[in-house]
C-alpha cells in the first residue's frame, strides 16, 4: 500500500512540473514581440513565418501564436 501512496505522490508532482513548464510556454507566448522585416515581408520572430501580407494588422502569428507587437519592426540586415 506504501507504493501505491508514493507512486500517486510522484505522478502528482510530475503534473505539477509539466504543468508549471505549459505555464512558461505560453507566458512566453503571450509577451509582444516586435516583428522581422527582411526580403520586403514581416516575420514572426519566433517561427519566421509571413505575417501581415496581403492581410490587415496581425497580432497573433498563424502559425506558432505568437503574440506580436502593435507597433514597429525590427528590420534584418541584408
Amino acid at each position: 500500500m506504501k507504493h501505491g501512496i508514493e507512486t500517486s505522490l510522484i505522478f502528482a508532482i510530475n503534473v505539477g512540473e509539466e504543468e508549471i513548464d505549459e505555464y512558461k510556454k505560453r507566458e512566453e507566448r503571450e509577451k509582444p514581440m516586435r516583428k522581422i522585416f527582411k526580403n520586403g515581408f514581416r516575420h514572426c520572430p519566433k517561427c519566421d513565418y509571413v505575417v501581415d501580407h496581403n492581410v490587415p494588422f496581425q497580432r497573433y502569428c498563424d502559425r506558432c501564436g505568437q503574440r506580436l507587437s502593435e507597433g514597429g519592426v525590427i528590420y534584418e540586415k541584408p
